[in-house]
């Protein structure tokens, strides 16, 4: 896969190529899917992302998709800044 992920987040080890990282009590996950690329327009492989709160719970609304091979969606980078400025608000 063309598109990589920064450093700071983890690879987890099993049979899925998993990525994590945590934010305060947040945690952020990437899963490796398959997908259809509306801008590839193919199906492939890329990143589900997903973050859960303190408690282990699924945070709604926090859902994106990222296709490596071209870059179409939210890229690890892109996808924790969504996180940090739309799903965590400083009171928590």
């Amino acid at each position: 896969m063309e598109g990589k992920f920064p450093s700071d987040w983890e690879r987890l080890p099993g049979e899925k190529i998993e990525y994590r990282k945590k934010i305060g009590s947040f945690e952020m996950s990437a899963v490796e899917t398959e997908g259809f690329c509306e801008k590839c327009q193919e199906k492939g492989l890329g990143y589900s992302f997903k973050t859960t709160d303190s408690r282990g719970d699924y945070m709604g609304k926090s859902g994106a998709y990222w296709c490596p091979k071209c870059g179409e969606g939210m890229k690890p980078e892109e996808y924790e800044k969504f996180v940090t400025s739309e799903l965590i608000t400083p009171e928590m």
